[in-house]
């Protein structure tokens, strides 16, 4: 439901889709507030309700509190409905907490497409994996590109063989009752299981080694054969009601009653910000401005670049700042095993110093340079941030909301840039290095999704197929092309037979 007609980009996504699929499509026009057209999309029925806001939104801020305002009122009617509160900016989860949703029920689009991304830099095909994981690819696409490829490429093979294995969750049977997950998990790989996850206290647990397992508990694993199934898990229940209730009940648990809010922040006569001390707000930003500047920064970008086995993040024009500090947290977690320096190629007019200083001072070995010329970002650019001796270059295309004319053009900087980088290294005979390239629209995959230089595809009548899926050929099945689909092939997942409602703003950009 929403309340605008169907939008030309969305008809044909649906045009595309099987007649099956079609058929299970409902589209309805309202005003979602309302509890009548509450009643007439039959919420109150549905098995899990998703409210979104538009991807393509100019005011993000503002996205975020009608979002919100939508998901106060299907709660009010409906207190105890599965719901989703999408947000477009992380830090308004705060307020959504604060308004009553459960954390684990809304999340930042932009901070799990960003973490995603930062990760598939740093483990090639990741993302495949996950997407592969998620979703269910049609036959014919694995054909396709095995009459197109040959099957004597290796990762042909090795991709069709991974697509088998599928990400399940089942409640423990009794009989492994007292098992430590490591045995747990120990016996369930020589049937083609591999458990994950398991839902502890209310809390989904990532290879919880030492923990006692219990009768019901819910387990997450990558299942290839379901014959082997019904060996260790109990399928008479459904796990989803008990993961559900758990959930919640950790929630009440653990909820403040009281929140705590700090005192109003005075701002003196001349427009700066007092603090309790005294000192002016800006105090701190002018002894980092002494202390680090500009070209101190830059000067620590060239010997990370000299070092070599560094990351390049390519920052385009328009990238909302919260989305390189999402990046540069990522790979800055406390359980990775090391951290390699990251180096972010920033297009010209830089941020205010403040941003760039609040940023980079929390994350070590990271630094940043400014492109030579103009806002469009050069391979030279590129090269002088050690691109030669770099581990993975990945390039942040620019946010969707920030071509008012044509929002499609928002990829076009990314794909020259990514062809400008392929076309450098060939002709200079440099290694290969991976280039992770995110794109917001589906369609600019047919720009760039083969290898430069394949005689294969070099007559245009075979280069664009329309009928062609993208997700086997090589530079999506090794997580160099990263699109925002993330969050679609999310959602098909959800609605495997099952009743779904999505509530909301503008769904093609998803």
């Amino acid at each position: 439901m929403a309340s605008c007609e169907k939008c030309d980009l969305l008809k044909s996504s649906i045009r595309a889709m099987p007649r099956y699929a079609r058929q299970r499509i409902k589209y309805f026009v309202g005003d979602p507030p309302d509890p009548s057209d509450m009643v007439r999309a039959g919420m109150g029925d549905a098995s899990l309700v998703l409210v979104i806001p538009s991807l393509w939104a100019s005011d993000i801020d503002a996205e975020d509190q009608g979002t919100m305002l939508r998901g106060l009122a299907i709660m009010n009617v409906y207190p105890s409905t599965n719901m989703r509160l999408m947000l477009l900016r992380s830090m308004n989860k705060k307020i959504a907490v604060q308004l009553g949703f459960m954390p684990s029920r809304c999340f930042s689009i932009s901070e799990q497409k960003t973490s995603l991304f930062a990760l598939s830099c740093a483990v090639r095909g990741f993302s495949t994996l996950i997407t592969l994981c998620l979703m269910e690819l049609h036959p014919d696409n694995l054909v396709h590109a095995k009459k197109e490829l040959g099957v004597e490429d290796p990762w042909v093979q090795e991709y069709a063989d991974g697509r088998k294995f599928s990400l399940r969750a089942f409640m423990l049977s009794a009989k492994h009752e007292g098992s430590t997950f490591a045995q747990f998990a120990g016996q369930c790989i020589e049937r083609n299981i591999l458990p994950l996850a398991v839902q502890i206290s209310g809390k989904l647990k990532l290879n919880p080694t030492e923990h006692l397992l219990q009768a019901g508990d819910v387990v997450f694993c990558l299942v290839r054969d379901a014959a082997s199934i019904p060996e260790f898990f109990d399928l008479s229940g459904d796990w989803q009601d008990i993961f559900r209730h758990s959930q919640k009940a950790a929630h009440v648990a653990t909820r403040q009653h009281s929140v705590h809010v700090n005192k109003l922040v005075m701002r003196e006569k001349g427009g700066k910000k007092a603090s309790k001390s005294g000192s002016t707000a800006t105090d701190e930003i002018a002894l980092g401005r002494a202390s680090t500047s500009l070209e101190e920064w830059e000067h620590r970008a060239r010997n990370i670049a000299e070092a070599g086995g560094h990351y390049i993040l390519v920052v385009m024009h328009g990238v909302p700042w919260q989305q390189v500090e999402v990046f540069l947290k990522t790979l800055r977690g406390q359980h990775l095993p090391c951290h390699v320096p990251i180096v972010v190629l920033f297009a010209v007019p830089l941020p205010p110093y403040e941003v760039l200083f609040t940023i980079f001072k929390c994350y070590p070995r990271t630094a940043f340079m400014r492109a030579t010329k103009s806002a469009n970002i050069s391979v030279a650019d590129v090269v002088d941030c050690g691109m030669a001796s770099a581990r993975c270059i990945a390039l942040l295309s620019a946010s969707a909301a920030a071509s008012s004319i044509d929002r499609r053009m928002v990829d076009g900087p990314g794909v020259t840039l990514l062809a400008g980088i392929e076309s450098y290294l060939h002709e200079s005979a440099l290694p290969s290095v991976p280039v992770c390239l995110e794109l917001h629209q589906q369609e600019s995959v047919l720009m760039k999704r083969f290898d430069p230089g394949d005689p294969t595809y070099g007559d245009w009548q075979k280069a664009f197929d329309p009928s062609e899926g993208f997700i086997p050929h090589a530079r999506c099945a090794n997580g160099n092309i990263f699109t925002e689909l993330f969050w679609g092939h999310s959602c098909q997942v959800i609605q495997h037979a099952r009743n779904c409602r999505i509530d909301g703003g503008n769904i093609a950009g998803c």
